[in-house]
């Protein structure tokens, strides 16, 4: 939609009831968010902002959401069992592939007051 709220769209064309957290990616062309994959586990999904070229990011039997992506767009920081009384924080790197857990279990999460990552932007240098 617009910053005043009008020409509202649907992206995905069918509803999500649980752990959206939808982030732009770093260069605004894409959306992430917790949605259900094939076997209905919330995994960390990507969009086009036009509904095309959904892809999980995450995968496997933990449930993943409330990814953040770092400001220059080479990482995705998200919760692994998010909703859990601890989650683990879990960094994706775009380059390699690789899911690397940075805090197991130390994620506190209270009802309604999940513990979405949140990225500091890198001081520029004088």
């Amino acid at each position: 939609m617009n910053a005043d709220g009008s020409d509202q769209k649907d992206v995905l064309g069918y509803p999500l009831d649980v752990a959206v957290y939808p982030s732009w990616t770093s260069d605004g062309k894409q959306i992430v968010y917790g949605g259900p994959d094939e076997n209905r586990r919330i995994q960390v999904m990507q969009v086009n902002p036009d509904g095309q070229g959904q892809v999980s990011i995450t995968s496997g039997n933990r449930a993943n959401s409330y990814a953040a992506w770092s400001p220059d767009g080479n990482y995705l920081a998200y919760a692994a069992e998010p909703g859990a009384k601890l989650a683990d924080l879990v960094i994706y790197d775009v380059a390699s592939g690789e899911h690397r857990t940075v805090l197991k279990g130390e994620v506190f999460q209270e009802l309604y007051r999940d513990a979405r990552p949140a990225w500091v932007p890198k001081k520029k240098q004088p």
